[in-house]
């Protein structure tokens, strides 16, 4: 069979789901205003500070296909939260190829604290003692208090458990999401968080925050964990989850490594509690007014792609009995404390774009909104020429490489794309 694209399904397929544009999509960026005169696949790093906090940097990418946004097409949102010590260049081709690629706008921040200490505040990181005590092995633990002394911490008043900022993290993510929303045009009901170990920490914080929850979607905590004490799940029953974390990670065991099943330990820097994957599953599970505990198995029909690495990975879900786009996945994959890795990220970008009824991106019948899949699939990323603003390109050259693609995947499919 022959298969010819014409432009407009090439690069998108429209959904039949209601969208939620943003400010952004009525009222382009003007001279100022955070994106202005940014084009589609290009990015650039801008810095902030909140009264009595810190400057920091951040970087905002736009998608390959971010000429095409408009309040009836308004692209998804991902929020990227790096590691402890990272920055805003921590999550690399990841957010700059792929979910640029995928048609998401993407945003990755600096959090608080000196450079090689930047991090995120979460429940019991800088507030030890918890619901069920210290957050960490007190007596033969090394906190690590003093270096955030600049960064709102008082460390006569806090044990040795105390290892990230006292700013409140929760309100500089608002602050760039209220800026974002205003200049640039997302998807205000798709707005995921997505982070890495402290960063993955930190988003079962955002979706417990009663000021950040509601304009959540959901969530993906890559190798992290809540502290032992403050796995809670979600404040509203309608925030998705996927969870991806290494069945060998020393710094936030997925798996109890102590003589409580729910409870872990970290053992790479000695003392710190975590909970363990399958109590954060049932927690979620639970608040999400769901039956059972989190451990179902997966459909092969509806698994986001999981089965394309079963060599690789065991996961669970919880709230079979909703729809697939209302799950809370997780797995446990071979493999230590690492976030970048292909079996993590193909799953996790086909959960965040599957719609709400179920469809997904990846099939023929799928009504996925922004459905970039088979035009990302045709892109050679090693040759795309990915731009920064601040470069002497003006967007024509951004456009003419969108036609060139076209037109070579035009030449392929009438040269060779039978089948």
């Amino acid at each position: 069979m022959l298969r010819i694209l014409t432009p407009s399904l090439f690069l998108f397929v429209v959904s039949t789901d209601a969208v939620n544009p943003s400010v952004g999509c009525k009222n382009p960026p003007s001279d100022g205003q955070l994106g202005f005169g940014l084009q589609a696949g290009q990015w650039t790093d801008f810095d902030r500070e909140l009264p009595g906090t810190q400057e920091r940097t951040h970087r905002l990418y736009l998608p390959t296909n971010y000429a095409l946004a408009g309040v009836e097409l308004p692209p998804p949102l991902l929020l990227y939260f790096h590691g402890w010590g990272g920055s805003h260049e921590s999550c690399g081709d990841r957010c700059q190829s792929d979910a640029s690629g995928h048609g998401f706008v993407t945003v990755t921040m600096t959090g608080y604290g000196p450079s090689d200490y930047h991090s995120w505040k979460h429940g019991g990181s800088s507030d030890s003692p918890g619901p069920l005590g210290p957050t960490c092995d007190e007596p033969n633990t090394n906190g690590y208090c003093d270096k955030y002394e600049d960064s709102g911490c008082d460390c006569s008043l806090a044990d040795r458990c105390s290892w990230t900022t006292c700013f409140d993290s929760v309100e500089q993510v608002l602050a760039i999401l209220d800026e974002v929303e205003e200049s640039v045009c997302v998807d205000l009901d798709q707005i995921w968080a997505v982070g890495c170990s402290n960063g993955g920490m930190f988003t079962f914080e955002l979706a417990r925050d009663e000021r950040s929850a509601s304009r959540l979607k959901g969530i993906v905590p890559i190798v992290g964990l809540p502290h032992w004490g403050f796995s809670e799940g979600p404040l509203f029953d309608n925030i998705k989850m996927m969870g991806m974390w290494g069945a060998s990670d020393k710094v936030a065991p997925p798996i109890s490594n102590t003589n409580d099943p729910d409870k872990t330990m970290d053992t790479a820097d000695p003392g710190w509690y975590y909970t363990s994957a399958a109590k954060v599953m049932k927690d979620w599970t639970s608040e999400k007014g769901c039956l059972g505990d989190g451990q179902d198995t997966l459909n092969e029909n509806e698994d986001w792609g999981i089965g394309n690495f079963n060599d690789q990975l065991d996961c669970r879900q919880g709230c079979t009995e909703k729809t697939s786009s209302d799950r809370v996945v997780g797995c446990i994959f071979k493999g230590g404390h690492v976030c970048n890795r292909d079996f993590i990220w193909e799953p996790v970008f086909h959960f965040m774009l599957e719609n709400d009824d179920g469809g997904n991106n990846n099939n023929d019948n799928g009504n996925s909104y922004y459905d970039t899949s088979s035009y990302y699939n045709t892109i050679d990323h090693n040759n795309w020429g990915w731009e920064n603003v601040g470069s002497n390109d003006n967007g024509f050259a951004a456009l003419l490489q969108l036609i060139l693609v076209f037109f070579q995947t035009l030449l392929g499919v009438f040269t060779g794309g039978s089948d």
